[in-house]
């Protein structure tokens, strides 16, 4: 049977201490048989560093030298750590020797002491306090606190037994319960040095008896080892007395764990960019970080430059689609746990959500087709709203709120529908809205919706007018050239025809039976009409053949024109002042008209018979209805006719006119007047001054909303139609002369083109008849 035993080696006081050598280890030193766990330690003799009562003292040598054997014949054959192999035993094993009763036994003291030795040791705590009394309370301060939870963190990676391994492949920190070192034989172990060893060292290797190797050990002694740092950093404790072995490290600090903020700011809504701020640190040493984001794969690691040191990153996220704009996802914050007894492979986490709905919306709309809309016109309403960025929310919808009236009353309202996608506008059309029954400003609500959530509140306005139009009878219409006096006129190139059509098959509203002349566009204007034909009323446009064929569109009202024909002699024609002698005055021209009116009668009449002419200068203002006298005609003789020219002055006609008959001239001279204003008011002053009703001032609509007929024909270098009466909405293909809605009705009637040379062929006609064409 093999003694395992200490030998401790004393000099007598005030000599000098040598510290035997046992294997790996080192002794402690002892002064006339007092041994002290503790620098200038007084302490009674203690054998092993935690007790074992089959460990006795002897006497060698002499009565100054002591010497420690392990006695097996006492009924223990293993000191107090044999066979520790987890955690809990070994905390709860310390703790019972460290508050091991009360007493000044030597057992009470080696068992408060040893302990005390063990975790002040592996706290790295200061063993030069003057007693084990200081070391044991300063133990059990750091028990709970500090040793107990570092021991734990340490066991959460533990070996096998009988490993042969210092430390566990594969992890970085851990306890190896049953550590069996190399041995080397040429380990002297008697190797006395001189001087007092007064390091850490204060403990003695239990080794196994001599007998091999020239009286050296035979055989290593068992550690429990406690490693981190991969292995780098260790501290050991024989399992068999509890003595430390050699050793250079303290336990390292229990872990920290790291920490983290992370937070998302919407940087851009018009494109959805959106930024993350993070800050992160592991008290312990440098660590790294990274982020994560639903469907964004992870590109950069951010690595803090120290243990407790934060560092701060701000980083943009990927634009939409990949970042949702509209719905919040969550964002994570990675931070390593480093540090001597961070797990492996550990990671803390902080989420926050993304900033959405992070997107701009442009509303737009509303539009209505048709796009000049009057109030007796039934139509389709667009709404919409368009992100600013290219992905599209899930699942959109959208609604009209509201119509409303400018008196504020609501008329429309519509739920929700699937929204379409146009050209990145999310919206739909409305159709056969009903009329709006009143003109002015209406305002449309509408509301786009993301999963039947709330995205975009819109408002806008649409007008509603009303689209009064004319229409020409028996006649055709000619724009291009004004007559100038004598045999010249003067040509505009870019003189049109504009008026209102609704541009839909029979092609209601503005438009004459005949043809249509015009060297720039004809607009909404229709020729050759017909109500029992959807042929587009484009067939009499000159020219219906344009210089750039975007000019004719029927669907858009654009039935022709852009002749190209610069000189306009195709419109110039008849000098309308030949032959009428001198001008009178506008005055004049005006007493005369009203000296053919019956005296308090009202119209003026042209009576049977009578072929009247008045030649003046200067504006004439129209203040009464002419009229031709009612009644059969049989003979030439008996048609009446009358016309108006007006030389270097406008004509205009009072609001209240409804009808005239004849034909009316204003011809410009050095370029005054030549003007026909059909809606027009006498402001007063001297000789009279006439204005136009103005169109932009309260009352206009209702002060020109009488119907103008005239049978005959204007001839002016401008002829400005103001009447309000009627509106497109209520234009149809059936319309004629009898029944329609016009402002303005042309009837051109058979006596404006009768011959009247003064020598009639006969005193009647047998027939008129119109041959085509009809030009």
């Amino acid at each position: 049977m093999l003694k395992k035993f200490v030998i401790i080696l004393a000099l007598g006081v005030g000599g000098s201490v040598a510290t035997l050598a046992f294997g790996q280890s080192r002794a402690y030193a002892c002064t006339n048989g007092v041994c002290g766990y503790f620098k200038n330690g007084n302490d009674s003799a203690i054998c092993n560093i935690l007790p074992d009562p089959s460990v006795q003292w002897y006497t060698w040598n002499n009565s100054s030298n002591w010497w420690c054997w392990h006695n097996s014949s006492s009924g223990a054959s293993h000191a107090t750590l044999y066979g520790v192999n987890n955690v809990n035993a070994f905390i709860n094993d310390m703790s019972g020797y460290l508050w091991q009763g009360s007493g000044t036994s030597s057992y009470i003291q080696e068992s408060q002491g040893g302990a005390a030795f063990i975790i002040d040791k592996m706290l790295g705590i200061d063993q030069n306090n003057g007693s084990t009394g200081n070391g044991i309370n300063d133990a059990r301060a750091q028990f709970n606190s500090k040793w107990a939870p570092t021991i734990r963190a340490l066991g959460a990676n533990q070996c096998a037994t009988n490993s042969g391994q210092m430390t566990c492949p594969g992890t970085s920190f851990g306890i190896n319960w049953d550590y069996v070192p190399p041995y080397f034989c040429n380990d002297n172990p008697f190797p006395f040095t001189s001087g007092f060893d007064h390091d850490q060292y204060d403990a003695a290797t239990y080794q196994s008896a001599p007998n091999t190797c020239n009286m050296d050990w035979s055989a290593s002694v068992p550690e429990i080892v406690f490693y981190w740092n991969n292995g780098a950093s260790s501290f050991h404790i024989g399992s068999q007395c509890g003595n430390v072995q050699s050793s250079s490290s303290k336990l390292p600090p229990s872990n920290n764990l790291p920490g983290g903020t992370i937070s998302v700011t919407c940087v851009d809504p018009n494109t959805g960019l959106q930024s993350a701020h993070i800050t992160f640190e592991d008290p312990d040493a440098a660590t790294d970080a990274y982020v994560t984001l639903a469907g964004w794969p992870q590109s950069a690691t951010y690595r803090s430059s120290g243990g407790g040191v934060w560092d701060n990153v701000t980083f943009n996220l990927p634009l939409p689609p990949t970042t949702d704009a509209y719905n919040k996802q969550s964002i994570t914050l990675h931070v390593q746990d480093t540090g001597p007894l961070a797990p492996s492979n550990s990671w803390y986490t902080w989420t926050t959500q993304t900033s959405a709905p992070c997107v701009n919306y442009n509303c737009q709309g509303p539009n209505t087709v048709p796009i000049r809309l009057d109030p007796q016109m039934s139509y389709s309403l667009t709404v919409g709203v368009q992100p600013t960025v290219g992905q599209l929310p899930p699942n959109p919808t959208i609604d009209v709120q509201s119509i409303v009236t400018p008196g504020g009353a609501t008329y429309y309202t519509h739920g929700q529908v699937v929204a379409t996608n146009n050209g990145g506008v999310l919206g739909n059309t409305f159709a056969n809205v009903p009329k709006t029954n009143g003109t002015g400003m209406f305002t449309v609500n509408w509301n786009l919706y993301s999963n039947g959530g709330l995205l975009k509140s819109c408002s806008g306005q649409f007008p509603a007018i009303n689209l009064p139009y004319l229409n020409v009878y028996g006649g055709d219409v000619m724009t291009g050239a004004a007559p100038s006096g004598g045999s010249s006129c003067v040509v505009n190139n870019l003189a049109g025809i504009y008026s209102w059509n609704q541009d839909t098959p029979g092609y209601p509203g503005a438009g004459t039976e005949y043809a249509v002349q015009a060297l720039a566009q004809i607009e909404e204007f229709g020729s050759a009409m017909n109500p029992a034909t959807s042929i587009p009323p484009m067939n009499l446009a000159f020219a219906n053949s344009a210089i750039v064929a975007s000019k004719i569109n029927p669907g858009q009202g654009l039935f022709g024109g852009f002749y190209g024909d610069s000189s306009g002699a195709w419109v110039c024609g008849t000098d309308y002042t030949k032959g009428l002698g001198t001008p009178i005055t506008g005055v004049a021209a005006t007493n005369q008209i009203a000296s053919i009116v019956p005296a308090g009668t009202n119209p003026a009449v042209i009576q049977k018979g009578s072929q009247l002419r008045i030649y003046a200068s200067g504006d004439i203002y129209i203040s009464r209805n002419i009229a031709y006298q009612n009644g059969a005609w049989p003979k030439v003789d008996q048609v009446p006719f009358f016309e108006l020219v007006v030389v270097g002055g406008n004509i205009y006609v009072d609001s209240s006119v409804t009808q005239l008959d004849g034909v009316y001239v204003a011809e410009p001279s050095g370029g005054i007047g030549g003007q026909i204003i059909d809606c027009a008011v006498d402001i007063g002053g001297v000789g009279g001054v006439y204005r136009q009703v103005d169109p932009t001032t309260n009352g206009f609509y209702n002060t020109c909303n009488k119907q103008l007929t005239i049978n005959g024909a204007f001839v002016a270098k401008q002829a400005l139609f103001g009447r309000t009466n009627g509106t497109l909405g209520q234009a149809a293909a059936s319309d004629s002369l009898s029944s329609n809605h016009d402002a303005e009705v042309f009837n051109y009637t058979p006596e404006v083109w009768l011959p009247r040379n003064g020598s009639n062929p006969t005193n009647t006609y047998d027939a008129i008849t119109a041959l085509p064409p009809i030009l």
